[in-house]
């Protein structure tokens, strides 16, 4: 059976004065406050990835990992044919035949010309890393691959 009420139980033991029951007002004003700033901040999200994602997609990517403009397919030769095309020629016979070099150096009165991918190795099929041209005197005097 459930304990009854009396005065006894809203009097202050020390002050012998009734304890003021708390006030039930209405949070209504706590509810649209936290309704309103939602929406601000629902919306504020909203457009931040919005922007961010037109942002991304109109600067190009950079750095070690972006993605190069697609370039046109180097040409693939046999050690026998590109040495055929490069041997004996001036530098400016070989960028016609075979294109810009990769790489480039120099070692007192000769050149050293690099090109990556070029070249296939006859043994296993398989792409040379680099193919080293030897340039003296204007020429091209060796390859190595």
């Amino acid at each position: 059976m459930p304990r009854r009420r009396d005065d006894e139980d809203e009097r202050d033991d020390n002050s012998g004065e009734y304890e003021r029951p708390a006030k039930k007002g209405s949070l209504l004003w706590l509810w649209l406050l936290l309704g309103i700033g939602g929406a601000f901040a629902l919306v504020g999200v909203v457009v931040a990835v919005g922007l961010a994602g037109w942002l991304m997609a109109k600067v190009p990517p950079a750095g070690p990992n972006a993605v190069a403009p697609p370039q046109q397919a180097k040409r693939q030769y046999t050690r026998d044919e590109f040495k055929a095309r490069v041997v004996g020629k001036t530098e400016a016979e070989v960028i016609a035949a075979v294109g810009k070099p990769s790489q480039t150096s120099d070692s007192g009165a000769t050149r050293y010309w690099y090109y990556e991918e070029v070249t296939t190795d006859p043994a296993t099929g398989k792409i040379d890393y680099r193919a080293q041209l030897v340039i003296e005197r204007g020429k091209v005097t060796g390859v190595s691959y």
